[in-house]
């Protein structure tokens, strides 16, 4: 029992000296604040000047309209029919072109053929004549290091235009 009595006193002084080192801390609160309002205030800076807003007059009336085609049109096939519907397709005219790749060209009785690759990994002979891509790409002319050809395109106005193209050879 004498220990216990101990302990409880014990205890109620350190929770007494709790108390009075909280009072004393609040007291050094209430100190700095008191010195740090005693302080000259700092001056503001003022606000940035408000930019006036000027206007601006857009004149496009001199411009062609962005909804309209260019002047500058490719060469317009004359007949207006566009390709022939009615011709047998060829086998490489199911790729677009620029999955097919010329890897050379071989001559056979004076005919210059051109060894075109397909993504399957077919080799195909062309020559001149023959129709290629989906844009009814007809080879022109067959080079040793190049194919050139005119693929024949509908505008914008359902107009059929023919367009130079060239499919040169990988190295």
């Amino acid at each position: 029992m004498k220990w216990a009595k101990i302990l409880k006193t014990a205890l109620s002084f350190v929770f007494l000296s709790l108390i009075l080192l909280g009072c004393q801390q609040e007291n050094d609160l209430q100190t700095f604040v008191a010195e740090v309002n005693k302080r000259p205030s700092g001056a503001i800076e003022p606000l940035p000047p408000i930019k006036v807003y000027e206007n601006y007059v857009y004149s496009s009336s001199g411009l062609r309209s962005p909804f309209q085609p260019p002047m500058v049109e490719l060469n317009t096939v004359s007949n207006g029919k566009g390709p022939d519907a009615g011709r047998q397709k060829e086998p490489l005219e199911a790729f677009p072109l620029d999955s097919l790749r010329l890897v050379g060209a071989i001559q056979k009785k004076g005919v210059l053929w051109a060894l075109i690759v397909d993504k399957s990994g077919m080799v195909h002979h062309l020559k001149v004549g023959n129709y290629i891509g989906q844009n009814f790409g007809q080879i022109k002319k067959i080079l040793e290091n190049k194919i050139e050809l005119t693929e024949t395109v509908a505008d914008s106005q359902g107009r059929w235009q023919e367009r130079p193209t060239t499919i040169n050879l990988l190295q």
